[in-house]
């Protein structure tokens, strides 16, 4: 692989640079690196991008996003380097080797760069290990002790290809073995032609190595992945709490707004009753009402973590209650916001009970009316901007 014109920078019109089909193959058609964009839009492209011209047409193999950023913001030109590759070998070479440090790479985009590392590496090392066999068996034959010292210089460099690789994608040698043996099952899945197996795969491994490695060593692997290939879930997480709690939709038993009652409560410090408030793909939200300071907190729980049953909903009184306050002091804010917060509530404590009595009473008018007398009878004069005293109730009228 040789870089035309020692690497002359020239300009190119983004409108006629074809991206490799390797690259579209690791990272997608369209990605999206908010922070390269931001670069571009202020200093343009600073790093030329790598082009082919070996087929005729500029292909590019390494500056995918920077082409597609010059595209979206309908640059003229951009700066590249044209390099001279003899076969498709050397191009591929080329693509791991400038891509090989890429920023935002996925486990599984590193695993690539690993497998064609190793691939290269490999036969390398074996070539290495060889010579230093001969060379151990020259040395045998050596009867002179001298000259025995002397071929010692000779040994050929031992080639630790997993620390090269390990090095090269950023990872343990404990994090590539379990990469590794992860990287080879996604690839059978791919090869069977199971492809929504093997893209939730994917999607784990990405999520978490270490997730993904136990699921290969969990019973409930099988079935769980037959449930993704059936499209009843779309997550492996999603899957195994389905097979754990016993419900193909783990999430359709719970609404927003029901009351269950804990028969083992997530903290020894909340009660047992709890009201859903929000639910997600990944959690379901109860407000639960602490025992030692009677605050409302939000807990989140996996639908497998959820020991209660709903209960009837006891609170539909106070609800009416609330509802009559809101459309009351809808237009005072800290007032509306506490009655949407209790909305959430499932018993009302006695501080509450006191509180929307109060209001239902008439308690928000009188203290308004208290404050103005307070203010009035604390600021009967004022003084004007010539130093002159003034009513009050003339100030309020020039107002």
């Amino acid at each position: 692989m040789q870089s035309s014109s020692n690497h002359q920078v020239i300009e190119l019109v983004p409108q006629g640079l074809k991206v490799h089909p390797k690259l579209i193959e690791i990272y997608g058609d369209n990605e999206t690196r908010f922070q390269l964009q931001e670069s571009i839009h202020k200093h343009g492209i600073l790093t030329p991008l790598q082009v082919s011209s070996r087929t005729g047409e500029y292909v590019v193999i390494s500056g995918k996003c920077r082409l597609q950023i010059a595209l979206s913001m309908k640059l003229e030109s951009l700066p590249a380097v044209i390099g001279t590759y003899a076969n498709p070998e050397d191009e591929m070479d080329a693509i791991f080797i400038y891509n090989l440090h890429r920023e935002g790479k996925t486990h599984y985009q590193k695993l690539i760069d690993a497998d064609y590392l190793e691939a290269k590496l490999r036969p390398l090392a074996k070539e290495r290990q060889q010579q230093g066999a001969y060379i151990a068996r020259r040395r045998d034959l050596l009867s002179n002790l001298t000259e025995a010292e002397s071929f010692a210089h000779k040994d050929s460099e031992h080639i630790n290809v997993r620390d090269i690789v390990c090095k090269s994608i950023d990872l343990s040698t404990g994090s590539y073995f379990k990469a590794k043996k992860i990287f080879q099952v996604i690839t059978q899945y791919e090869l069977e032609g199971s492809l929504i197996i093997a893209a939730a795969l994917k999607d784990e491994f990405n999520r978490s190595i270490d997730a993904a490695y136990k699921l290969l060593h969990d019973d409930r692997r099988f079935k769980a992945l037959q449930l993704i290939e059936n499209e009843e879930f779309k997550t492996i997480p999603e899957a195994l709490a389905a097979i754990i709690s016993g419900f193909r939709n783990p999430w359709r038993k719970y609404d927003v707004g029901q009351v269950y009652f804990f028969n083992r409560t997530p903290r020894s410090d909340v009660y047992h009753q709890a009201r859903i408030t929000k639910i997600t793909d990944e959690f379901v939200y109860f407000s639960f009402r602490n025992t030692k300071t009677h605050l409302i907190e939000t807990i989140s729980l996996r639908p497998n973590k959820i020991n209660a049953l709903v209960c009837e909903e006891p609170s539909g009184l106070d609800f009416e209650r609330i509802n009559r306050l809101l459309s009351k002091f809808g237009g005072i804010y800290p007032i509306r916001l506490g009655l949407l917060g209790l909305l959430n509530v499932v018993n009302f404590t006695l501080v509450i009970e006191r509180y929307l009595a109060d209001l239902e009473a008439g308690g928000y008018e009188r203290i308004v009316c208290e404050r103005e007398s307070s203010f009035f009878d604390s600021h009967e004069n004022c003084v004007d901007f010539r130093g002159q005293t003034v009513p009050l109730e003339t100030n309020f009228a020039l107002a």
